[in-house]
């Protein structure tokens, strides 16, 4: 066995270690934020209605500075409320991964100037939770560097339900210069979340492809086996 395929065994199993510690982490804080943070932004604000209604003589000026407070705290319970769900996405346990995805396109819409599009092709079927949240990731990362780095107007999702489980996500914007070809590469080229993405896809027993060219865009591949997944441990 060569030094470099030694090192890219040593490569996979580091970025399979921070993926699971990632997940682990991200689900820590999701309920620390929903337990802690979030009941106690609620119960502040509680305080303050109890208080205005307890002193209805404030001037104007007293009592509009104290609704103002009121606001930016509803405002960062929002922003919290929102990360929470970033975090541990409850969409996916309720409704499943396509209303996931829907979500998050329709998020990518609304926090920027990008155009989503989502074509679903065969028949759906569900996969395992823990499936669904790892493609979830993928995904989520995906979009994510569309919306950082393409300079893209328009993304579109391709959800193929063959034998096995195929996914797009195609872009039109710059492209990635140096596209790298292995997880070593991507590490090489500090592409981290390149990285965490391919090793999720291995995670499923699956792949992961990208094709892209100066000024065309570009189009990652997750390929999805159906059966068993030895390498996944449950979240």
């Amino acid at each position: 066995m060569s030094g470099h395929g030694i090192t890219d065994k040593n490569v996979s199993i580091f970025v399979e270690r921070v993926t699971r510690a990632q997940e682990d982490e991200r689900l820590r804080i999701s309920r620390e934020l929903h337990d802690t943070t979030i009941q106690s932004l609620i119960m502040v604000l509680h305080q303050l209605e109890r208080y205005l209604s307890d002193n209805q003589e404030l001037n104007i000026m007293h009592m509009r500075f104290i609704i103002n407070i009121q606001d930016s705290i509803k405002t960062i319970l929002q922003e919290v409320r929102h990360l929470s769900q970033n975090l541990r996405p409850s969409i996916i346990d309720h409704l499943g991964l396509l209303p996931a995805i829907e979500f998050l396109l329709q998020t990518l819409e609304i926090s920027s100037s990008i155009k989503t599009i989502l074509h679903i092709e065969g028949k759906s079927r569900p996969l395992n939770k823990d499936m669904e949240l790892i493609v979830f990731r993928i995904i989520q990362e995906a979009l994510s560097n569309v919306k950082r780095h393409s300079e893209a107007n328009l993304v579109e999702v391709t959800i193929k339900f063959e034998e096995d489980i195929r996914f797009y996500i195609a872009d039109n914007g710059k492209g990635i210069e140096d596209s790298a070809t292995s997880m070593l590469d991507f590490m090489q080229q500090g592409k981290l979340g390149l990285a965490g993405m391919s090793e999720r896809a291995k995670l499923l027993g699956g792949d992961m492809k990208i094709v892209s060219s100066a000024d065309k865009g570009t189009t990652i591949e997750i390929c999805i086996p159906e059966g068993p997944t030895p390498n996944l441990r449950t979240y």
